[in-house]
C-alpha cells in the first residue's frame, strides 16, 4: 500500500507521567518541532500529580500552538506507553507516528530523515541512540544496544524513538510493561525496521538514579527472563517496580 500524505504527516507524541523536571527542560525543543511543515505535536499525560498538567495548560492558555495537542487521560489500570498512545491516535489522522520519551532528546533535522521516507511503502524503524553522560561504560553500552541489539537483532525500545505508519497501528499492545519489545516483535514479522544511524540523545538519568551496573544486569535480566523463561510482563513489571 502506497501512502496518500494528508495535511499532517507526522504525529510526534510525548507521553508524560510526572515528568515534570524534563517538561520544565525540553518544552521548547519540542515546540520548535512544530516549525516542520505537517508536523502535529501531541503531548499525552496519564494523570501527573507533580505539576506536569497545570504547567502545560497554563502554556496552551497563553501561546497559540494550531499544531499542537495536549491530551489528557487517568487510567483506571496501569498506565503505559502503548495505551497513552492509542489514546492519541484519535487526535490525528497524520500518516506517520512517531513516540518521543520525555527523556530523549531529538532534532528537527532528525525529524526530516523520517519524512524523507513518507513517501514510502508502509514502514516502521528506529534511530540509533547516544547516552548524555560521558564514560567508557555508556559508550561501550552504546555499542551494545546500537550494533547488537538494534542493527543485527532488529530490536528497540521507546528511547530509540521508534516511528511507524498508520497502517500498524493494530500491532500496538495492551501489556503495561516491556510493550515496546512486543510491538517490535510484531512489526519484525511484518516487515524488516528501518534503522536511522544518526543518534538521538537519550538522558542517563535512570542508570544515575539506580547506579550504572545495577540498572543494567536488571534490565538484561528482565529481558532474559521474558525471552527464554517466558514469564509474563505483568510479572516482570512487579520485579521492575520494587
Amino acid at each position: 500500500m502506497t501512502l496518500q500524505l494528508g495535511s499532517n504527516e507526522l504525529s510526534v507524541i510525548v507521553p508524560l507521567l510526572n515528568e515534570l523536571p524534563l517538561v520544565q527542560k525540553n518544552l521548547a525543543s519540542w515546540i520548535k518541532i512544530t516549525s516542520l511543515p505537517r508536523v502535529r505535536l501531541v503531548i499525552s499525560d496519564s494523570g501527573s500529580t507533580d505539576g506536569t498538567i497545570e504547567y502545560l495548560s497554563q502554556f496552551l492558555q497563553s501561546q497559540q500552538m494550531p499544531m499542537f495537542s495536549l491530551v489528557l487521560k487517568e487510567y483506571l489500570g496501569s498506565p503505559s506507553v502503548g495505551r497513552t498512545i492509542q489514546q492519541c491516535l484519535n487526535q490525528t489522522s497524520s500518516q506517520i507516528r512517531m513516540v518521543l520519551p520525555a527523556d530523549v532528546e531529538i532534532t528537527a533535522d532528525q525529524i526530516e530523515l523520517i519524512l524523507q521516507k513518507a513517501k514510502m511503502p508502509s514502514f516502521w524503524g528506529y534511530f540509533k541512540k547516544r547516552f548524555s553522560r560521558d564514560g567508557i561504560n555508556y559508550r561501550i553500552l552504546e555499542l551494545i544496544l546500537n550494533e547488537l541489539r538494534s542493527k543485527f537483532l532488529h530490536q528497540a525500545v521507546w528511547t530509540n524513538v521508534l516511528f511507524w505508519t498508520s497502517d500498524l497501528d493494530a500491532h500496538l499492545p495492551q501489556e503495561s510493561f516491556l510493550e515496546d519489545v512486543i510491538f517490535c516483535d510484531r512489526l519484525n514479522r511484518f516487515c524488516s525496521p528501518i534503522k536511522i544511524d544518526s543518534k538521538v540523545l537519550v538522558s542517563t538519568r535512570r542508570y544515575e538514579k539506580d547506579g550504572f551496573f545495577y540498572r543494567f544486569f536488571s534490565n538484561a535480566w528482565i529481558l532474559f527472563r521474558f525471552r527464554f523463561f517466558r514469564v509474563s510482563p505483568a510479572q516482570l513489571k512487579k520485579i521492575y517496580l520494587k
